[in-house]
């Protein structure tokens, strides 16, 4: 049905109107919108109203433009403690009446940052130490990914332009995991991308796994005095962004939040201490890891940290950014390398730490140590070859419940480079299998793609059979071969985990060469300034036979520099490498023999230095490796 609705408008006021209430927040952040409101007020024709506001107790009212409706919001907010008033005037003749005055006071800004937001489930932080603050947590105490431990007060007290350290724990899961805090060192309640430092980055870890992330915080000198807020976010799956204080979409992890106080900083004099570092004796090549200092000068403004470095006999060098205590090597190293730390004092003295060497743990420590959901029932109870130098013929009778066997101690199999043997694989289980076969050719301790040398696009059934070539350029010596039957998937290309039930099994490879068809009587390289020079000479050579000289920076991972033409005679050969890196350089020769058989000479090095120099070769006579090392 419809309705008519007849609208009249008010009576005319007369007399003293009514201001009614007002209300309003009593406590805003700053710039943050809000909203004035008044009730019990007069309405009728001819009636005005105004909002006015002053400076906090100074009664000095001004009218606020535009904010002529009983609700009116304060878009902008405001960033100082305001008062407020309703005003309703009767322009009929009449009066005027004043509302009561709303007081709106300003949220302390440590209040007032954003609410983060993550998705939290199983990973997340378990334990914050820094000074004085030590929280221990569930991981995930919040569902929404944020706990706001602000409630608890100030916990720990910081100084002006010192390093600060931090460690946090936290429950991560195998993906990319980081940890980074922010700090509002200006006081503006918000955590700025220059507020941020980056923690740590976790090595990929099977989950759940708990990880402590150590690190230091540099404070500037000019942050502001006082309690201010802290923000701890730990991520999985992905790194921390200095841009993402309020919101880490689609990773998981979690958020903390802390208050803590900046203290005033005394600036340094004298010579300050630069304490004693600590790292790892060995570490795998390209492996992350860490050094830190300890008992090294704090607590003073004018303080500079810095990690410095130096590979053989070369000289230290400054690491660019690494001016905290605790420095992540977060790609590792690939060459032995010694540490040290230096601490200098702007009004004063410099202090040098001592020093630490870092060896390369031997590949064949560093291979990952494989996993499966179960190889109990699934297991590899056969391998043997065919056609190798010495061959396997190695038997399991039971799988286990890692579903990894490790055989690198048994004979290895021996295998001629550039020659091709045969395999043959049986597993137990009466079942189809996904398989796959790895051979570290290079020697850097990991099973590359590119030495996948089985790979099964389905499930086949055992036993499985085939044939493997090694590459001519295969580095000779003892290497690991990994072989894997896979209940699940069929196609399987993880050499370090499989996502169902099978067996691993570890196997010594050792790759030989031909003996020499060029007989190589000397090989030696020498520094000369700036350029290196290798030198050769041969006691047997035929005509159209060729030498490839390589060069490495790793000893392992070599790079073709040149060729030179065989000369049908026993000669002497010279070759100048005339952009050699600074440090120790690593040559070798490539024997192209004019039959097809080729092969590798042992490996020598020369250091290139600045200034004079002399030269030690060692050892004499050489039966492997000779080294020649350069002194200036």
């Amino acid at each position: 049905n419809d309705v008519s609705i007849n609208i009249y408008a008010p009576p005319a006021c007369s007399g003293t109107p009514t201001a009614g209430t007002a209300y309003g927040p009593a406590t805003v952040c700053a710039n943050s919108s809000f909203t004035l409101k008044d009730t019990a007020f007069t309405i009728a024709g001819s009636i005005s109203y105004q909002w006015q506001s002053s400076p906090a107790g100074a009664g000095t009212w001004s009218p606020i433009s535009n904010a002529t409706t009983a609700n009116y919001i304060v878009t902008a907010g405001i960033t100082t403690a305001t008062d407020y008033r309703f005003v309703v005037t009767c322009s009929n003749g009449g009066g005027q009446d004043i509302s009561n005055v709303i007081s709106i006071g300003m949220n302390p800004f440590y209040n007032c940052y954003c609410i983060p937001a993550s998705a939290c489930t199983n990973e997340g932080i378990t334990n914050v130490t820094m000074g004085t603050l030590n929280n221990t947590s569930g991981y995930c105490a919040s569902t929404s990914g944020f706990s706001d431990y602000k409630g608890l007060g100030s916990l720990t007290t910081i100084s002006q332009g010192t390093s600060t350290p931090i460690s946090v724990t936290a429950r991560i899961n195998d993906n990319n995991s980081a940890l980074g805090v922010w700090i509002d060192y200006d006081g503006n309640g918000v955590f700025d991308t220059t507020e941020f430092t980056l923690i740590g980055v976790a090595p990929n870890m099977t989950y759940p796994a708990t990880y402590t992330y150590s690190g230091s915080i540099a404070v500037p000198p000019s942050a502001t005095l006082g309690i201010t807020g802290m923000r701890v976010r730990e991520s999985n799956g992905g790194g921390v962004a200095k841009t993402s204080a309020c919101t880490n979409s689609g990773v998981y992890g979690e958020y903390e939040d802390y208050l803590i106080t900046i203290g005033a900083g005394t600036p340094c004099s004298g010579t300050p201490t630069a304490g004693t570092i600590t790292g790892p004796s060995t570490i795998c090549a390209s492996i992350s890891f860490m050094v830190s200092a300890s008992g090294y000068t704090t607590g003073t403004t004018g303080l500079t940290y810095q990690w410095q470095s130096k590979v053989g006999a070369g000289n230290w060098n400054n690491i660019s950014g690494s001016t905290n205590p605790t420095y992540s090597v977060n790609s590792g190293i690939t060459t032995p390398t010694n540490y040290r730390f230096y601490v200098s004092c702007s009004a004063g003295g410099a202090d040098t730490s001592n020093v630490i060497a870092i060896a390369l743990t031997p590949t064949t420590s560093c291979y990952c140590v494989p996993s499966t959901t179960g190889g109990a029932t699934y297991y590899i109870n056969n391998v043997s070859t065919t056609n190798a130098s010495t061959n396997l013929n190695n038997s399991t009778s039971s799988g286990n419940a890692a579903g990894y066997h490790d055989f690198s101690a048994i004979s290895p199999l021996v295998v001629l480079a550039g020659t091709t043997f045969n395999y043959s694989i049986n597993v137990a289980g009466s079942s189809n299998y996904g398989m796959a076969i790895w051979i570290d050719t290079n020697m850097d301790g990991t099973f590359q793609t590119t030495e996948q040398f089985l790979t099964t696009s389905t499930y086949i059934y055992p036993p499985v059979t085939g044939t493997i070539t090694l590459p001519l350029s295969a580095r000779i010596g003892n290497t690991r071969m990994r072989i894997l039957a896979a209940y699940t998937p069929g196609n399987p290309t993880n050499p370090c985990s499989n996502s169902g039930s099978g067996d691993f099994q570890d196997y010594t490879i050792q790759i030989t060469s031909n003996p020499l068809a060029i007989d190589l009587k000397t090989i030696t390289a020498t520094n000369v300034g700036t350029r290196n020079r290798v030198d050769w000479t041969t006691g047997v050579e035929k005509a159209g036979d060729a030498f490839e000289v390589e060069r490495s920076v790793d000893g392992r991972n070599f790079t073709y520099l040149a060729s030179i033409k065989g000369k049908g005679e026993a000669s002497t050969y010279s070759y100048w490498d005339q952009s050699p890196v600074t440090g120790v350089n690593y040559y070798r020769l490539k024997l192209v023999n004019v039959s097809g058989v080729n092969s590798y000479s042992n490996v020598v090095t020369a250091t290139v230095k600045s200034g004079s120099f002399t030269v030690e070769a060692y050892p004499n006579p050489v039966s492997q490796l000779l080294t020649v090392k350069a002194y200036g």
